[in-house]
This record gives structure tokens, C-alpha cells and sequence, in this order.
């Protein structure tokens, strides 16, 4: 699966609490693509080696997750992931590609992404 990411906590300044510590977690949330398939990869720290888990959409957006997402400032994929569940085919396309250009307009690049069997 091809995951593109799209959060990132490493983006963001340190929180108060982290600068504290002298140290910071790194939270991420990336999503492999698939329509009402789409899988979400939620890690903590180095990506790919140490994923906490790969999550179907609804469970993405359940509230045991929602700490995560905020962490890895993707409170704003919510909408978006919301749209996935409901959708197929070229309507699918048409909300990843969207997404993209929510996060080109969010940080002025295009997102990376990388492969991943699971």
C-alpha cells in the first residue's frame, strides 16, 4: 500500500510540556487510499519501524484516537476521512485528490509518501 503523509507533530513548534521534558514525541497520521477502504497508519515516533496501528477509517475517527490526531495536528483530515467512508470509485478519487490540495494550500508542497506492505 502506498501510505501519503499527511500529519505530522514534527511540523509544529513544541508544546510547553515538550520543552519541559527536553524532549518530544513524534506523532504521525498517514493514509493509504482506498475509498471506503482506505487505511490509516497512526504512529508514534519513527514511522513504518513503530506504527501503533493501521486503522480502517471508521476507527480512525473514533474518539480513542482523537489525542493522536491532535497531537499530529490532523484534526483538519476529520472532514475529509469522514467523506471516504461514504465514497467509491472516481467519487473516491475526487476526495483524495481534495485532500491534497488541502494540504498543498495548508504547507505550500505536495505531500511524500512511501510504500508499505500490510
Amino acid at each position: 500500500m502506498q501510505f501519503v503523509v499527511l500529519a505530522d507533530s514534527d511540523w509544529g513548534a513544541p508544546t510547553a510540556e515538550e520543552e519541559a521534558a527536553g524532549w518530544r514525541w513524534t506523532y504521525r497520521v498517514d493514509v493509504a487510499f482506498a475509498g471506503r477502504d482506505s487505511r490509516v497508519a497512526v504512529s508514534q515516533t519513527a514511522p513504518k519501524e513503530n506504527h501503533a496501528a493501521v486503522l480502517g477509517l471508521a476507527e480512525a475517527l473514533s474518539p480513542s484516537w482523537a489525542e493522536h490526531r491532535t497531537r499530529a495536528g490532523a484534526d483538519w483530515l476529520g472532514p475529509w476521512l469522514e467523506r471516504l467512508t461514504t465514497t467509491r470509485g472516481w467519487r473516491a478519487r475526487g476526495v483524495e485528490r481534495g485532500l491534497v490540495a488541502e494540504f498543498e494550500r495548508r504547507h505550500g508542497r505536495r505531500p511524500t509518501s512511501y510504500d508499505w506492505d500490510v
